[in-house]
């Protein structure tokens, strides 16, 4: 049996900053880096790019002995559709061969970063922002690198209603976590076998329906999966964990419609409750 190696790769915007980016990079060791660089120099902003290139060649003389390759993609900075195809394609591509993609947004103008960000979500990159524990001159470049914060990825497009049921169940009852399908199964009530011995059929038949949407939601980065003494371990992310805990962002399909029709008329509807938060999984 062959297993695909995973490559990571780590992508920053250029910026006045050096030592969050290589925080950045401590965090997530990757084989490959690719810069992101501003195609539109105005006169008005062209020392500025010159204290940027010099950052850019420190960044590179760090790096080269740890990196295997080094990539440049340049973007227009200053508009975000042109920003956010060019590194929605990077991002894409790296991901289609099966690599981890890391998105410091960190550097970079706002909108670009803005663009970053979304491309990420769309592409199922992994976006990352590092703080400044201290400042350097007009408290605008950062001395000291402070914490990595990961941003959870919010997978845009429809979700199935037993996907969102599952990551509730996960949030809600399990406190995060599943030692096994068929504890999930039973947690989200589905009338599982106590002696699988018995009825065979009808609890394998249970746990492929369970595992099936367990799949969708791991290749969605919503959940994490592995096995310990051959059963699959179930663990919410923190994007799951997002979308568990705001229901009312993310309505189970029909919900919406239910909570506009109590609105309407003033009878009492069933909503589901916004679910309390839980404590994070461990």
């Amino acid at each position: 049996m062959f297993f695909a190696v995973v490559e990571k790769v780590y992508i920053f915007l250029q910026g006045l900053e050096e030592e969050r980016i290589l925080q950045g990079y401590r965090a997530h060791p990757a084989k490959k880096v690719v810069i992101i660089r501003n195609s539109q120099v105005f006169d008005y902003n062209r020392k500025v790019e010159e204290v940027i290139n010099g950052l850019i060649s420190g960044i590179k003389d760090k790096l080269k002995y740890v990196v295997s390759e080094m990539e440049e993609v340049y973007v227009n900075f200053f508009d975000f559709t042109e920003a956010f195809k060019g590194i929605y394609e990077v991002l894409k591509r790296e991901r289609e061969r099966g690599n981890e993609v890391i998105v410091n947004i960190t550097g970079g103008t706002r909108l670009v970063a803005s663009a970053a960000l979304v491309a990420s979500f769309l592409t199922g990159s992994k976006p990352i922002y590092v703080s400044a524990d201290e400042y350097t001159r007009m408290e605008v470049i950062a001395k000291k690198a402070g914490r990595v914060y990961e941003i959870p990825v919010i997978p845009l497009g429809k979700r199935s209603k037993i996907g969102i049921k599952i990551l509730r169940t996960l949030y809600k009852d399990l406190n995060g976590f599943s030692p096994s399908l068929e504890e999930l199964a039973r947690a989200l009530g589905e009338d599982v076998p106590l002696d699988k011995r018995a009825n065979r059929a009808k609890y394998a038949k249970i746990l492929a329906k369970v595992g099936y949407h367990v799949k969708l939601l791991n290749d969605q980065g919503l959940v994490e999966t592995w096995y310990e003494s051959r059963r699959q371990c179930v663990k919410l992310t923190a994007s799951g964990l997002f979308i568990a805990s705001s229901p009312d962002v993310f309505p189970l399909p029909g919900e919406e419609n239910l909570r506009k029709r109590g609105k309407k008329t003033g009878k009492k509807t069933r909503v589901v409750k916004p679910l309390a938060l839980a404590p994070e999984p461990v």
